[in-house]
């Protein structure tokens, strides 16, 4: 089975504490030699990244 390796994939980024996180598009990262890139369907926020986000950490 041949893959392609994506040009682009959406995060969720944070610019600065107490701001919103904005959807934006993203260049994918191409594996170096020994390393994997793994798609992912689907993720989800974690309560310390929005501990991160609200200037708690």
């Amino acid at each position: 089975m041949k893959t392609t390796t994506p040009i682009e994939m959406d995060a969720l980024v944070l610019t600065e504490r107490n701001s919103e996180l904005v959807r934006a598009r993203m260049v994918c990262p191409a594996p170096a030699a020994g390393e994997v890139l793994v798609r992912v369907k689907a993720s989800s926020v974690n309560p310390l990244d929005l501990k991160i986000k609200s200037g708690q950490c």
